[in-house]
């Protein structure tokens, strides 16, 4: 009898995607997060969903989605590291809610959360238009929100987010069309690219 087939690492992954994909959201809105410390003396709130996820090894909770919305978090990094303190994969998060915090930049810790389909970042306060392609690495990434940040007032400001993320199909909860994708690059978007290429590359 031949032996039975062992799982690939990318089938295990994505059956544990869809495990995680039915537990409920863990919610740590309006709880006057700033750091990774504030965590430790905080409990997520119930209300909204009716029922806390599972909690898993180390003490820490199995959940493909986290709110932590109307918060005082000011950089996806600091949102990374307070991840990493409440629930059990970070790189299996495929719902992040990051709405109504202080953050003013996206960098590169975002990336360990590899799996991520939706991000809200809306209502934060977002100034420069090239840190939002630090997310085209974000393969999986199809929901994005960043209105209600300072860079929603350049011009054609959906035409550059599009350009930059291609994978995405919605954007500000309003569905990212064809013509969209095709449409002429809008002024200023190779400036754009340039600068973060000379962000991307290393120093000698």
């Amino acid at each position: 009898m031949p032996a039975p087939k062992q799982k690939s690492d990318k089938s295990i992954g994505k059956q544990m995607s869809e495990t995680l994909s039915l537990k409920p959201p863990l919610d740590f809105s309006f709880k006057e997060l700033s750091t990774e410390n504030d965590i430790l003396s905080r409990k997520p709130r119930r209300n909204r969903v009716g029922r806390l996820p599972e909690v898993g090894a180390n003490d820490k909770y199995v959940t493909a989605s986290v709110w932590l919305g109307n918060n005082n978090i000011q950089t996806t990094r600091g949102a990374a590291a307070i991840l990493t303190h409440i629930i059990n994969s970070p790189s299996q998060l495929a719902w992040l809610d990051l709405s109504f915090n202080q953050i003013y930049d996206i960098d590169e810790p975002i990336l360990q959360l590899k799996n991520l389909k939706i991000l809200y970042l809306h209502g934060n306060s977002i100034q420069n238009v090239s840190s939002v392609s630090v997310l085209k690495d974000l393969s999986a990434l199809r929901t994005l929100t960043l209105h209600g940040n300072p860079i929603d007032s350049i011009p054609q400001y959906r035409t550059h987010v599009i350009n930059m993320l291609p994978q995405l199909s919605n954007l500000d909860f309003s569905p990212v069309v064809g013509f969209e994708r095709k449409g002429v690059l809008p002024p200023g978007y190779l400036d754009f690219a340039k600068f973060d290429k000379k962000k991307a590359t290393p120093k000698a």
